[in-house]
């Protein structure tokens, strides 16, 4: 809505999130990787960035562990799953009206 009323100067814009390296990469079970996005902010506002995983869309059949650090997160996987894991960067603004961005990775484990 400010985008509606504002100029353009004036209203807050989306944060802009970068996968570094592959958005679809590969991983045998019991493989730990790093995922890592780069971010900026048009408006100069901090950022924040959270990973999860996104359990609803994937066919991964086992447990991964996220430990992150910024723009970057290490995913450990079980050393007896396969499937397609879905890892989810979230990142937000910290302006009055926080505005929210994504990056999906999809870890294709196995097979």
């Amino acid at each position: 809505m400010q985008w509606c009323i504002s100029d353009f100067s004036d209203a807050n814009h989306p944060p802009i999130v970068k996968a570094l390296g592959s958005v679809r990469p590969t991983a045998q079970p019991g493989e730990t990787l790093t995922l890592e996005i780069e971010t900026t902010d048009p408006d100069g506002y901090e950022l924040e960035t959270k990973f999860w995983i996104y359990e609803e869309v994937g066919t991964y059949d086992g447990d991964a562990t996220l430990s992150a650090s910024g723009n970057r997160v290490t995913v450990s996987l079980d050393s007896s799953a396969t499937g397609a894991l879905h890892v989810i960067a979230e990142v937000k603004d910290q302006s009055v009206h926080p505005m929210t961005r994504y990056q999906r990775f999809v870890i294709q484990v196995g097979k």
